[in-house]
């Protein structure tokens, strides 16, 4: 499996900095970007910008959210990183392990 990156250009070129050779910079329509990643049957993980997530219809977000395979990471500045950690941690295995 593979690890890609899809998002705004300077979003991308850090992750082809460190070696990821799967990166699409998003055009106009970023859900046709996003599904001709998710053709490819290498690519395990796709690492995304929050702004290119929020660019896409809900149900789009949605659906990509759910997703296991590939999985999508939305790396954001804004949100807090505790509360991705923990969805991503609860998407993987089932289980909210930081639950209080």
């Amino acid at each position: 499996m593979e690890i890609s990156a899809i998002g705004r250009a300077e979003f991308v070129l850090g992750f082809q900095l460190a070696g990821v050779r799967k990166t699409i910079e998003v055009g106009k329509s970023p859900m046709e970007d996003i599904q001709a990643l998710t053709a490819d049957p290498e690519i395990g993980i796709v690492i995304t910008d929050e702004e290119t997530m929020s660019s896409l219809k809900e149900h789009e977000r949605y659906q990509l959210e759910r997703s296991v395979r590939p999985t999508f990471i939305v790396l954001s500045t804004k949100s807090s990183g505790q509360e991705n950690l923990r969805k991503m941690i609860r998407k993987a295995i089932g289980v909210d392990l930081l639950r209080e």
